[in-house]
């Protein structure tokens, strides 16, 4: 769950600020507002996206150490702390999640019960539920809400047409979605600048129809000061929304234009999101597994491959020299194929082999009497593991799984 929002996270930050300062065109309203659903759609969606799921066995066998207990052991108090914090923030973010689905449950027993309490009646392609109170007009889906505000029959068609574009645009379904990502990202500040970005272009169209089939401005715009003093439902498309009137009498004078530019902008972002894809596709680790059936072991024998590691291991000469000794452990990953990469020479989590331990005689050169992990220890060993040849890997269920191994190397002078 925890890489999934950060994946998601990163996705919905990017995407943001790529719309937000480099391809939002302002009067480029339905552009807007179906580029700005996409990203939303695109980062909840992204963290799936992979080319291939390998399984990792991420796992400590204490039955396999010898002479390395003190080295698992300095790990286990780590993994315990980390996991105790995950858990915390995991807790804290279900926390507020749940805070938001109250939040919607009770927009939606709302709703219903201002439609429950409604008179209704069929006109002009809507189910009209009239409400005796004040009450902003507003449709959900076909559903138009009216209060018993008195308004004569030229408001009362700009109203309809206002909400009629609402309802054929589906505009009900974008709150919806916007809705559900506020639960789940609630606390990401780019689904909220999403959520009122995406809100008011819902506002600059409808408006806009309005106004192209005929109405007065003027007449118009008083129409929305009026109707500011209504009581409107979070989720349903209203006549004034939560968006400044300031705005929207400024956008109303505005003439829209159709650009090319608006299409290269919109290949840009298409740009941005292929990146995003490719870059979390092959960083995609694939299921975490507990255990395995079998463990990936060398294809000619442990023993053989101790016997290899013994006979390339060379303590470096500058390390000799500097008196450097200590314990690394060099990790890598067994593919499903056998393969080896992923030679790093610190501690990870994985089955942890048998102890080398490699003996030096110290330089009479030298008067150093240091201790320490040198870089030269750490590439002699990675360098020797990267001359192993093939594995057979590991198994579970019938399938060859990607599996992390680790080997402690101890350097010791004389």
């Amino acid at each position: 769950m925890e890489v999934y929002l950060i994946k998601s996270g990163i996705s919905l930050a990017v995407l943001y600020l790529a719309y937000r300062f480099l391809l939002r065109q302002p009067l480029s309203h339905q552009a807007n507002r179906l580029l700005g659903l996409f990203c939303i759609v695109f980062s909840v969606v992204l963290p799936f996206v992979g080319f291939e799921s390998i399984p990792v066995v991420q796992e400590t066998l204490e039955g396999s150490l010898v002479e390395t207990i003190s080295l698992s052991l300095s790990v286990i108090p780590e993994q315990s702390e980390s996991q105790s914090n995950i858990n915390i923030w995991l807790w804290l973010y279900l926390a507020g999640a749940g805070v938001f689905s109250v939040r919607f449950l009770n927009s939606m027993i709302h709703l219903a019960r201002l439609y429950a309490g409604a008179t209704k009646n069929h006109e002009r392609g809507f189910l009209v539920a009239r409400v005796d109170k004040p009450l902003s007009p507003f449709t959900f889906f076909n559903i138009l809400f009216i209060g018993n505000d008195q308004l004569d029959k030229e408001q009362l068609e700009a109203v309809m047409v206002h909400e009629k574009y609402h309802r054929d645009q589906w505009h009900s379904a974008d709150s919806l979605l916007l809705e559900f990502a506020t639960i789940l990202f609630w606390f990401h500040p780019a689904i909220w600048l999403f959520q009122k970005a995406i809100r008011s272009e819902h506002e600059f169209i409808a408006d806009k129809q309005v106004l192209n089939l005929g109405f007065d401005l003027t007449d118009y715009q008083q129409l929305l000061f009026q109707s500011t003093t209504g009581v409107a439902v979070s989720l349903g498309n209203n006549l004034i929304n939560k968006v400044s009137l300031i705005k929207r009498f400024e956008m109303m004078t505005q003439v829209e234009r159709k650009s090319k530019r608006v299409y290269y902008r919109i290949g840009w972002h298409a740009c941005i999101m292929a990146v995003l894809v490719l870059s979390t596709a092959f960083t995609n680790p694939g299921e975490l597994l507990t255990s395995v059936d079998s463990q990936a072991v060398y294809k000619e024998g442990q023993a053989e491959m101790y016997r290899l590691i013994r006979s390339q291991v060379k303590y470096p000469a500058t390390a000799r020299k500097q008196g450097n000794t200590g314990s690394v452990v060099v990790s890598f990953r067994v593919n499903t194929d056998g393969s080896v990469d992923q030679v790093k020479a610190k501690q990870r989590r994985g089955e942890l082999l048998q102890q080398v331990v490699v003996v030096g005689y110290a330089d009479q050169s030298t008067d150093a009497d240091t201790s320490g992990m040198s870089k030269e220890l750490k590439a002699e060993v990675i360098r020797v593991i990267n001359k192993l040849g093939e594995f057979t890997p590991a198994q579970k269920d019938g399938k060859s799984v990607s599996t992390v191994l680790n080997i402690p190397f101890e350097f010791k002078l004389k």
